[in-house]
């Protein structure tokens, strides 16, 4: 009798593991460009707009997902006006509010975006690869010529279990500032005088 318990038990914890296996769960910024992690703008006097989308892979059906935005080379470069899910893809339903402009100077390393995420549209969003949301942000004005990385933190999403999965972020996403056409023409004039000082 109470090896038959015993064995009831073992049985059930055995089931329970195998339930809770390993999965899978990525979350990357990317854009429709020639080179979908990175993205190139001239520094100017005013803000830059730019837009990018998160894709969002997982290997399990997902009921809701929430995440945030993260620049990973300090304050004061990127902001975020609006983030827009994707319906057809299955996103989009009870989203959680957004103020905007978001600066990204929230928790976690005040660095971060305030959380973007919903529910899914129907019952789940199916496991593999769909567009999550397309978002529209700017490279703030006077942001000195240079590369910044964008990336994701804070990745979770719900199974259909009601169980919370932690994800992880794929490439980060780099913005390059060159600088402003006068800059440059500046620049080449120095190179001409410094080139017309050593001939002479």
């Amino acid at each position: 009798m109470h090896l038959r318990f015993i064995s009831c038990i073992v049985a059930v914890l055995l089931w329970v593991g195998g339930s809770a296996g390993a999965v899978m769960l990525t979350a990357e910024i990317r854009d429709a460009s020639g080179d979908p992690n990175a993205l190139t703008v001239a520094d100017t006097a005013l803000d830059v707009p730019f837009t990018f989308e998160i894709q969002v892979t997982s290997d399990f059906d997902m009921v809701n997902l929430e995440l945030r935005v993260q620049t990973l080379d300090g304050g004061g470069i990127f902001a975020l006006n609006s983030r827009t899910f994707d319906a057809d893809a299955g996103w989009g339903y009870y989203p959680l509010a957004f103020t905007a402009p978001d600066s990204l100077t929230g928790s976690p390393g005040g660095i971060s975006s305030q959380k973007i995420g919903c529910l899914s549209v129907g019952s789940f969003v199916p496991a593999g690869t769909s567009r999550y949301a397309t978002i529209d942000a700017f490279v703030k004005a006077g942001t000195p010529a240079g590369s910044y990385r964008l990336n994701l933190a804070s990745i979770m999403a719900g199974n259909t279990s009601y169980q919370d999965v932690i994800g992880s972020a794929g490439q980060a996403y780099v913005v390059t500032v060159l600088p402003e056409p006068a800059s440059l023409l500046l620049l080449a004039g120095a190179g001409l005088l410094i080139g017309r000082r050593r001939v002479g």
